[in-house]
């Protein structure tokens, strides 16, 4: 590495360092928002076994599900992944209402805190029409990554 990519990379960390502690600042003034997800058992098993793997509660796994496709957001697959997402549940929302009915009735609800950093994190990425899309996308990059990885490996 050289000394100029060193130096480049150090500030982009310094300004995302400060960033994230603008952010944070602004959290603690801003009264903080709350959107309820619906998950169907799928992803609810995905978010227990990430939960227990990673030590963290259904809130901070759903907040980390959308900083980890953030910290990806160049990468070409994650793009690739929302993208395909957000087609889903628009071909879902128009094709399935039968089924809908069958998903909500078995489906959980979950909150995610919309805090100042999230909010930031979901507008850069375009998702705050798609918030859903974006956490499932999020949880399922994390469980094919930690868990489904882990279990190729061990065999």
């Amino acid at each position: 590495m050289s000394v100029s990519n060193y130096n480049n990379e150090s500030e982009d960390y310094i300004v995302e360092q400060a960033i994230a502690e603008g952010l944070q600042q602004a959290a603690e003034a801003e009264p903080v928002l709350e959107v309820t997800l619906e998950f169907d058992d799928e992803q609810l098993k995905k978010i227990q076994q990430l939960t227990l793997a990673l030590e963290l509660s259904v809130t901070d796994l759903l907040d980390t599900a959308v900083g980890y496709v953030y910290f990806n957001r160049d990468d070409e697959e994650v793009k690739k992944l929302l993208e395909e997402c957000v087609n889903k549940a628009k071909n879902n929302s128009v094709e399935d209402e039968y089924n809908r009915d069958f998903i909500t009735s078995i489906a959980r609800f979950k909150k995610l805190v919309l805090t100042a950093l999230v909010a930031h994190k979901l507008r850069v990425l375009g998702m705050t029409d798609n918030i859903y899309e974006c956490v499932t996308t999020g949880i399922n990059l994390l469980y094919e990554r930690l868990i489904t990885h882990k279990t190729k490996v061990a065999s």
